[in-house]
């Protein structure tokens, strides 16, 4: 026998094993709690951004509307290699990205986003060092130095 937790069809032992979730309220935020959420996203792009530069990271444009029926926006898009940058903070808070709803949410965001044509590279907490952005830009100017001399 199945049963649905968090509107998925599951096995009666994994039911059994998470059914507590089920019952226990969700707290409302503050607005202190939304004010370090909102702070905590803005560090992490803060970060990205600065490692970016001094990197020599190539331009970026923010918050590109990618999908003409919905509202969503990248929120950094290389135009030349139809790259979308996201940047997933709260990875490790339980942020928005790794809840049950956030995380479907992502999923129809960044799928509609591929199905536009677009890659799509998820930067998570801890991933905006020297090191990893590297292997992007290098990975970014190749690209675009192949569509260059396809031209």
């Amino acid at each position: 026998m199945t049963h649905i937790l968090f509107g998925k069809e599951v096995s009666a032992d994994v039911y059994e094993a998470n059914r507590h979730l089920l019952n226990q309220p969700k707290e409302a935020k503050t607005q202190a709690r939304k004010n370090i959420d909102a702070e905590l996203r803005q560090q992490f792009a803060r970060q990205f951004e600065a490692t970016w530069a001094l990197l020599g990271g190539p331009e970026l444009e923010k918050e590109v509307r990618f999908d003409p029926d919905r509202q969503w926006r990248a929120d950094y898009v290389h135009r030349a290699t139809m790259t979308i940058l996201e940047i997933d903070g709260g990875v490790y808070s339980q942020g928005r990205h790794v809840r049950p709803g956030g995380f479907v949410e992502d999923c129809f965001k960044l799928n509609s986003a591929a199905l536009h044509g677009y890659r799509v590279i998820r930067i998570a907490t801890g991933m905006a060092n020297t090191a990893y952005l590297q292997q992007i830009i290098d990975w970014l100017q190749n690209a675009t130095d192949s569509h260059a001399a396809k031209r």
